[in-house]
């Protein structure tokens, strides 16, 4: 199982903890998405501290290359490997 960097409350860099995230079928108009790069900026830093609200717990890089892994958007054969 995957592990994701998240946070339960707003604070400095020891708010963050490592957890494991369950990744499941997508269902009825859901997608699946493989993130291959994702970056960590500022943004990241100012929702971790409170200054930009987000709702909890919420985790690290807002901004990421991805690739579409699997769709069940009718199952469209073009959706499936798409960047």
């Amino acid at each position: 199982m995957p592990n994701a960097i998240r946070f339960h409350k707003s604070g400095g860099p020891e708010v963050l903890v490592s957890e494991p995230v369950p990744i499941g079928k997508p269902g009825p108009g859901e997608a699946r998405v493989r993130h291959t790069a994702v970056g960590v900026n500022f943004v990241d830093i100012y929702i971790r501290t409170g200054l930009y609200p987000a709702a909890l717990p919420s985790g690290l890089g807002t901004e990421a290359g991805n690739h579409l892994d699997h769709s069940l958007f009718d199952r469209d054969p073009n959706l499936f490997g798409g960047r």
